[in-house]
């Protein structure tokens, strides 16, 4: 009995051994199923079809972290990278000058591919524009405000800036104000010499050319002016510029009226006669003509020595008219004013008035009021 169970243990164990080598047996030639990873299919749009490139070799699809980034097959950044050789380039939006002003550019789409993007999240992301039309139209239009800009002035003259004044450095506008100086010198109101119209005392309405009334615009400070004006864009219609001094172009109100001719004159203030009378003007015989023109009173003396004559001779009365000589005074020595009186004896050039009708002129007269000679 011992035996046959000495026996049987034995065989038991040797069946052990024989399952445990044929279960080692199996494990050692199964053949494991390995899962591929599908293939990676990445489509890239070209400008006249669609390119596709296929990675198949599983074994270069391996899943290594540089960074904690994957990184995929070099295969696929092969392929983009000769994509993008020949693939148009993106182009930025600019400003240019168009004629008299500046004009937005659009963009270009490019076909370029960002590959670090393209292949981090696995689909086609193009390199864009890096302006846009949208982000340079407020540019755009400031720049233009400058090359349009202008100032025109109440008598028509106009000062005006060019799209040549004006220029772009990124998102800077550079502006070149030089124009202005010589436009502003240009700017002019009734200049000295050029007369005034008026209407005379016998109605006719007329244009007296010369004498010393005018204007006188101050080019400094005008410049000054219009060159801040450049600065802020700010254009300007019917301006009135800065005046040393002013004189208007139409006489009225207040003024002294003489015609050569009638050998008369008149004083008026606010449009109405004051007095009038006869006078005597230069002599024409011997080529001592009074001068025609606008002038004003620059000068009123109670009391002036004239050096004219053969001798000094005493003005109770003196309102000058021009620093070469020429005034309106009294002329105590005279009986008799007007007619012909001047072409055979008359004064050196001043108008010689009656002494009571003197007074008279003179105490409504003031230094600036305008004398009108015809």
């Amino acid at each position: 009995m011992k035996k046959a169970l000495i026996t049987i243990t034995l065989v038991l164990a040797a069946l052990s051994v024989v399952s445990a080598a044929c279960v080692l047996f199996y494990f050692a030639t199964k053949k494991v199923k390995v899962q591929e990873k599908p293939a990676y299919v990445y489509n890239i749009q070209s400008i006249d079809d669609h390119a596709k490139y296929v990675v198949t070799t599983t074994t270069q699809w391996k899943d290594v972290k540089v960074d904690n980034e994957l990184v995929f097959d070099p295969g696929i950044r092969a392929a983009m990278e000769r994509y993008n050789e020949s693939a148009p380039d993106p182009e930025d939006a600019y400003i240019k000058k168009e004629g008299d002003l500046f004009v937005v550019v659009p963009e270009v789409e490019g076909r370029d591919l960002d590959i670090e993007r393209s292949i981090k999240e696995q689909k086609q992301i193009r390199i864009e524009p890096a302006i846009r039309q949208g982000a340079l139209t407020e540019l755009c239009e400031r720049a233009n405000l400058f090359a349009t800009w202008s100032v025109t002035y109440d008598n028509g003259d106009v000062v005006r800036a060019s799209i040549d004044n004006v220029n772009i450095e990124g998102d800077e506008i550079r502006l070149d104000d030089s124009f202005i100086d010589e436009q502003a010198a240009n700017v002019v109101y009734n200049p000295e010499g050029t007369g005034a119209d008026f209407v005379n005392s016998y109605g006719t309405a007329m244009h007296v050319d010369g004498g010393t009334w005018g204007s006188s615009v101050n080019t400094a400070e005008e410049t000054a002016v219009l060159k801040d004006l450049f600065h802020r864009g700010e254009s300007v219609e019917g301006r009135h510029p800065v005046f040393d001094y002013e004189m208007a172009s139409f006489i009225s109100g207040d003024y002294i009226e003489i015609s050569i001719d009638a050998q008369h004159m008149w004083l008026y203030r606010d449009g109405n006669l004051v007095i009038e009378t006869d006078v005597v003007t230069g002599d024409s015989g011997k080529n001592r003509h009074t001068p025609r023109g606008v002038y004003y009173i620059i000068e009123q003396l109670k009391e002036k020595w004239m050096n004219g004559g053969d001798a000094p001779t005493l003005a109770h009365r003196w309102m000058r008219l021009t620093w070469s000589g020429v005034g309106i005074h009294d002329a105590w020595w005279r009986s008799s004013f007007g007619g012909n009186i001047y072409t055979y004896n008359g004064s050196h050039g001043c108008i010689n008035t009656p002494s009571d009708a003197m007074n008279v002129f003179y105490d409504n007269s003031y230094e600036m009021m305008p004398v009108v000679i015809y």
